[in-house]
């Protein structure tokens, strides 16, 4: 059986050159052969599973910068002593009013 070699081009750490990655090729993919490092299908799986991963991770603290961004577009041109008079339940509940709409 004839070995072949990954054909996957691995950057050094100087931006312009590159070698050919020297593990044996195990897995053929369009007519190429790849290892298990490089595998095409591989790589775009963990590449996503990182992408929701990364994505769940960072949702709670957009929305938190949404809803303060919100907040304060709704206390635009209220002073502050009116505000804490009001309290926080208050602010939340005119939130609430303006998303449905």
């Amino acid at each position: 059986m004839e070995e072949h070699q990954c054909c996957k081009q691995i950057r050094t750490d100087r931006a312009f050159y590159s070698h050919q990655c020297p593990r044996k090729g195990t897995i053929v993919v369009n007519g190429k052969w790849y290892c298990w490092q490089h595998d095409p299908e591989r790589v775009a799986r963990l590449c996503k599973e990182n992408q929701e991963k990364f994505d769940r991770k960072h949702q709670a603290s957009r929305d938190e910068r949404y809803r303060r961004l919100a907040e304060q577009d709704v206390c635009k041109g209220v002073s502050t002593e009116e505000l804490e008079e009001l309290g926080t339940n208050a602010l939340r509940e005119l939130l609430d009013i303006l998303k449905g709409d």
